[in-house]
């Protein structure tokens, strides 16, 4: 397993994070058993959020984390992440998601669900161009203030309004985000998959390397794109189609299948591999359905890609 330090968190974080998106809890014990092999695996640190796994008005996820946590008594060895103020149903401003007043009952609920006093990175689930970041750092810094947050990020914020949130935290002494958490991936998305995502793109390597922040990319896997069960002829999985159905994805796909079977791994693995060997410092969020894929995950964290590597993937002359 391969680490990283995050600003602010007490223990190196795993490069690949487990993402528990669908934990429900009737589901308890096969939840468990992946986190159980997960942490026998390497890996250290969870990705949940408020909203995930909502069951008749009640988000599961973190309930099944928390559980697992209590019954294991290993929150000391356990990185959390959870998000918070993302849109409400019915909201048609877009204001109230990132009010105090959301913001505040978001981080308290996720603390009671998790049973914990603390979570290790709390992240923005989505942004609000509209709301001012002096508004947004000054609320969530009172959580920093009072130890129920160890560090702070913001997943699907543009680039420019991750900058301007640092440079007023820097300018006013509070913490600002140790992390982005924006979709990057071997296959680049041609819509966003949900309403408000974005994501970190190829051509803004660079600049990112210059801000000195990892990126701790969400579908890292790209929604198992590489798995190879989508064929360009295929268009009845509509979010997909809509997200990743291009020619140029395809091509990635035919490349990625040839560089693995020359490594002698999958095209899946190389895909995660492709997000972890970027010249920033990539982390990356995954879901497994059982076992053998948390497996397969596992086996692919070590593999490093050269820049040549990355380069022929991306179709470079």
């Amino acid at each position: 397993m391969r680490f990283a330090n995050i600003a602010g968190v007490d223990r190196p974080v795993s490069r690949v994070v487990l993402g528990t998106e669908d934990y429900f809890l009737h589901q308890y014990d096969h939840h468990a058993r992946i986190l159980d092999a997960w942490i026998a695996g390497g890996g250290n640190t969870l990705d949940t959020a408020r909203l995930y796994a909502t069951h008749e008005g009640v988000p599961n996820s973190e309930l099944v984390v928390g559980r697992w946590l209590a019954e294991r008594g290993n929150r000391d060895q356990v990185n959390i992440i959870t998000k918070g103020a993302h849109p409400r149903d019915g909201d048609d401003s877009g204001l109230g998601w990132v009010s105090n007043d959301v913001i505040d009952s978001d981080v308290l609920s996720s603390l009671e669900a998790l049973g914990t006093g603390h979570v290790d990175i709390w992240l923005f689930h989505r942004d609000n161009p509209n709301v001012e970041v002096a508004a947004i750092l000054d609320c969530i810094n009172a959580h920093i203030a009072d130890g129920r947050i160890r560090a702070i990020g913001a997943s699907n914020w543009t680039l420019d309004r991750f900058e301007e949130a640092n440079r007023y935290a820097a300018e006013n002494g509070l913490k600002g985000f140790s992390l982005l958490s924006n979709h990057y991936g071997l296959a680049t998305q041609q819509a966003p998959r949900w309403p408000g995502c974005v994501s970190l793109l190829p051509g803004q390597r660079r600049r990112f390397v210059e801000m000195g922040r990892p990126n701790l990319a969400w579908s890292s896997q790209c929604g198992g794109f590489f798995a190879g069960i989508y064929d360009p002829a295929d268009r009845s999985n509509e979010p997909m189609v809509a997200t990743y159905y291009a020619d140029e994805n395809f091509a990635r796909l035919g490349r990625a299948r040839e560089l693995a079977a020359e490594l002698g791994c999958s095209p899946m693995q190389v895909a995660l591999s492709y997000t972890l060997s970027q010249e920033f410092d990539s982390l990356g969020v995954f879901w497994s359905a059982n076992q053998r894929e948390l497996s397969e995950t596992l086996e692919a964290v070590d593999l490093v890609l050269s820049p040549e590597q990355i380069g022929f993937l991306e179709g470079a002359a």
